[in-house]
């Protein structure tokens, strides 16, 4: 699982309690708070994800961050979704070879990896996402579920995990693994099919 995937788990939840909200909540500018709405800091967080990894990275033309209401946000950070996929298709095997990139508030290059662009745009999404949890606090809508970065899959992880035993033991050992963490630290897993699935990786 490419870390990425957490991080959309972890925004489908904001998605949600954004697109919960009233509308004027959602739009409200708090002067005391950087003349910033919900909103606003939504739209500004896909923005940076299509400017440095579509502009920048990729060359591609950013689309326009607007609209009024929370739908709005989720098909651009579909949109965004989309474009992660193509710069790890791209990149993904050159991540710490640098680029000469021209970002639009600056008059020089700069030499930024493909890395350091997407660690940017993960790390800044999450300073925002902990902005707007605070103006929902203070607009007397707090959030009311955990907003830290979603747990990976216990299946998924487990899985990738037994199915590394292939290199020593075989197929059969890594099948065995795999149901044993089931049983371990994931009840919940179907051990079967979690053992079934390391043995076919490990083939």
């Amino acid at each position: 699982m490419h870390v990425y995937d957490w991080v959309r788990e972890t925004r489908e939840g904001m998605l949600r309690y954004c697109e919960a909200l009233p509308g004027e909540v959602y739009r409200q500018v708090l002067p005391a708070y950087g003349n910033e709405s919900i909103r606003d800091l939504q739209l500004h967080t896909a923005e940076c994800y299509t400017t440095h990894l579509g502009r920048l990275a990729m060359g591609e033309p950013a689309p326009r961050a607007d609209g009024e209401d929370a739908g709005a946000a989720r098909r651009l950070f579909e949109h965004v979704d989309a474009l992660v996929a193509r710069f790890v298709g791209r990149y993904g095997g050159e991540m710490d070879q640098p680029l000469v990139v021209t970002p639009p508030w600056r008059a020089t290059p700069v030499a930024r990896t493909p890395r350091w662009l997407m660690t940017h745009t993960i790390t800044h999404e999450f300073h925002h996402k902990g902005q707007i949890v605070k103006l929902g606090r203070l607009l007397g809508h707090p959030v009311t579920k955990d907003t830290d970065l979603a747990a990976p899959n216990a299946f998924d992880d487990l899985g990738r995990l037994a199915a590394l035993t292939h290199q020593a033991p075989g197929a059969a050992a890594a099948a065995a693994v795999a149901a044993a963490l089931a049983r371990a630290v994931a009840p919940e897993v179907d051990g079967e099919a979690l053992a079934a699935r390391a043995a076919g990786a490990a083939r």
